[in-house]
Formats: C-alpha cells, structure tokens, sequence
C-alpha cells in the first residue's frame, strides 16, 4: 500500500495535466514541417517528444522544490498552486529534487542524440528550452519571481517546442515555423496571468514578484486581454506568411474559449476566489485549445 501510495504522490508531482501542451506543440511543429513537404522523420519526432516531455518533467519537480514554501500558503485549484504533495508532506522534498536532475539527465540524453545525428539547429533548442525551464525556478535566477516567468514560459513552451519540433524533422528554422508558433505563444502568456491570480496573496507573501504581484489584478487582466488581441492578429500574420487558411480558421475557434475568458476576468480581479479558480482553468483551457487547434489547422491542410 505504501508502494502505491508513493506512486500516487508521483503523479500528483508530475502535474500531468499540463504536459498535453507539451505533446501538442511537438504536433505543431511536426505538421508544419510536413506542411512545407519535408520528410516526415519518425526519429525526429521520437527524440523531440522525449526532450520535450523529459525538460516538462524536470520544470514541474524543479518548481515544486523551490516554491515548496509558498505553495503551504496557497489555496490550491486545479491548475495553480501546486501539487500539494510537498506541504503536505506526502512525500520529502528531496524526492522532488532527485526526480528534478533525473528527468534533466533524460533530456540531455536525446539531446546528446540530436548532435550526434548531426542536427546542431535542434540541438541549440532543446539546450534553451533546457536552460530556460530550469532558471525558471531555480536560484540564483528564479524567473518565476522576478517578473520575467511569464516570458520565459512563453518562450520555452510557446515558442521553442514547436520550433525544436521544426528543426528535429528539418535541421533548420523558417520564418512559417516562427508565425505559427506566436497565437498559441500569445495564449500561453494569458494563461500564465490567469493562473497566478488564485495565487497572489501568497506569492506576494513568500517574496514572488511575478506580473501580478507586481502590478495587481486589474493591471494585469490588462496584459491578458491584451495577449488575448494579439492571438487573433498573430493568427492572421501567419496567413499572409504562408499559413494555410485551414490554419487561420482553426485558430479563429480559439474565440469562444477568449471570449468566456474574457467574460469572467472582471469578476476574478475583484477578488472572487470561486471566479479566480475558475479564471485559471479557462485560461489553461484556452492554451490548450489554440495550440491543438493550430496543430489541426495544419493536419486538415496537408
């Protein structure tokens, strides 16, 4: 029973309720190169998902580790908060610290595996998506209180999984392959503010300086809706830069989750701690869905 207690706690660890962005956005930029009638390499996609999903991993042990002290201070939902394994002392920290080096190690495997089948393009980025998830946590940088975590998560899962997705089947980068990436990037940084508003009493209080703490709910509702306008605008820039039509459509969907966010945004910087938790879901939700309707833009166009 211990066993698969401990095993319970895992999984719980491991947050698997995010790593859907990790297998959509390897998608994305498999289907781009596809697209761009490169072909399609099984050892491509193989390697990219394992770097992918390994670094994943490595983020959310790193980040349970170092935030372990604010997370006891947090009201828990779904998507923001934590685990709770930590706090709860289901498990010691050092099991989140050792799971942390393991998965890196595993990352820095198919890395090695890249180089020596001669792609240093894909190779370059999984070493940033490597470099940036685990700075986004750990000291001495620790971006995730500094108030550039949002960025640097935008880049690495936005941004640079996609593209290291691109470059596993084509040793290289092109300007279609950036484009594609900004709508789901622009969601992902939405989401970003939406689940650090259930947050912010007590990040604020165990020293976390993130946009919200920063700049208080109102203000960075802003930055949301903001993030919000230019999902749409990216999406059409990426037509004019060679996208498909099937891919503007598809991520034109991505309007009804915005517009349900949207919606709610008001009642959850006002302090709402129901509409807070609800707001964290249904930004998760419209990253989620952009990315996977980018990728299926690309499907219905090939």
């Amino acid at each position: 029973m211990a066993t698969v207690g401990t095993l319970a706690a895992l999984v719980r660890l491991s947050r698997v309720q995010f790593l859907f962005g990790g297998f959509a956005g390897v998608a994305l930029g498999t289907l781009v190169a596809v697209y761009e009638r490169h072909a399609f390499s099984v050892l491509g996609w193989i390697v990219s998902q394992w770097i992918v999903t390994a670094f994943q991993l490595m983020t959310h042990y790193a980040n349970e580790y170092f935030d372990r002290d604010g997370d006891r201070l947090s009201d828990r939902t779904a998507f923001s908060g934590g685990s709770g394994v930590l706090p709860e002392g289901v498990l010691p920290p050092r099991v989140a610290l050792i799971a942390a080096l393991t998965t890196a190690a595993t990352g820095f495997a198919g890395i090695a595996v890249l180089f020596v089948n001669d792609n240093p393009m894909a190779g370059a980025c999984a070493l940033a998506v490597a470099a940036l998830a685990w700075w986004y946590s750990a000291p001495p940088l620790r971006l995730t209180a500094s108030g550039f975590g949002e960025i640097n998560t935008t880049l690495v899962v936005g941004i640079l999984v996609p593209l290291l997705a691109f470059a596993a089947q084509t040793a290289s980068l092109d300007a279609l392959a950036i484009v594609s990436t900004l709508p789901a990037a622009c969601a992902m940084f939405a989401m970003m503010i939406c689940v650090e508003i259930p947050d912010r009493d007590s990040d604020r209080a165990s020293g976390k300086r993130n946009l919200v703490v920063r700049y208080g709910y109102e203000n960075a509702a802003r930055l949301a809706t903001l993030a919000l306008a230019f999902l749409f605008i990216c999406a059409a820039s990426a037509r004019f830069a060679g996208a498909p039509l099937a891919f503007l459509i598809a991520v034109a969907c991505a309007a009804l989750p915005a517009f349900r966010l949207l919606r709610r945004l008001p009642a959850a910087t006002a302090g709402e701690r129901d509409a807070q938790a609800e707001i964290a879901g249904r930004g998760a939700v419209l990253f989620a869905t952009t990315l996977a309707l980018s990728a299926l833009g690309y499907a219905a166009a090939l």
